[in-house]
């Protein structure tokens, strides 16, 4: 008797792992998350950068008008490699930065585009200004948004971003060498 219940039971447990299917997939099973199914990652692959202000970060985008008023999008500077040199026209420590500036305008004219974004003036004393000095880089007129947007609490300050707008210098523009400059092309 007990020997027919042992058999009987075997025979149970048999026949349910046949009707409930115990195999394995033959083909990758596609992850989904409600309802929606999800690519599989490369883990060779580095993450797409974020919009941010690190290195390795794709500068925030900003239109901004130009000092004769004429409006310029970030995005449309990409492409070749992007100076962005914060200044006002009271800051000392900006008037030791425009020397650098205009000859890095001047002598990378051809692979790099040098961008001055004013913080506080209004454009005719901009081009004014400017042209005292002899100075002949482009220069934006920022808001209080852009500031804020781009954590600049202090002038002067640059970025320089890639062909494809990525974050590789965020300092100080005395700290940007023409050697490391040479070395980002």
């Amino acid at each position: 008797m007990l020997r027919n219940l042992t058999v009987l039971i075997i025979l149970m447990l048999s026949v349910s792992i046949l009707a409930t299917g115990c195999s394995t997939p033959s083909e990758p099973v596609e992850l989904t998350y409600g309802g929606n199914s999800q690519p599989e990652e490369d883990p060779t692959e580095p993450p797409p950068p974020t919009i941010g202000l690190g290195l390795g970060d794709v500068a925030p985008d900003f239109t901004l008008p130009d000092s004769y008023g004429d409006d310029v999008a970030l995005s449309s500077l990409r492409g070749g490699p992007v100076l962005l040199f914060f200044w006002a026209t009271g800051c000392v420590y900006c008037e030791e930065q425009y020397p650098r500036m205009q000859a890095f305008h001047e002598d990378y004219a051809d692979s790099l585009t040098v961008m001055a974004i004013n913080l506080d003036d209004d454009p005719q004393l901009i081009n004014a200004y400017l042209g005292d000095r002899g100075l002949t880089f482009p220069c934006l007129v920022a808001s209080g948004d852009l500031q804020q947007t781009y954590d600049v609490y202090s002038v002067p300050h640059a970025l320089l971003l890639d062909d494809e707008g990525i974050v590789t210098f965020n300092n100080h523009p005395g700290y940007l060498s023409e050697v490391a400059l040479q070395e980002e092309f």
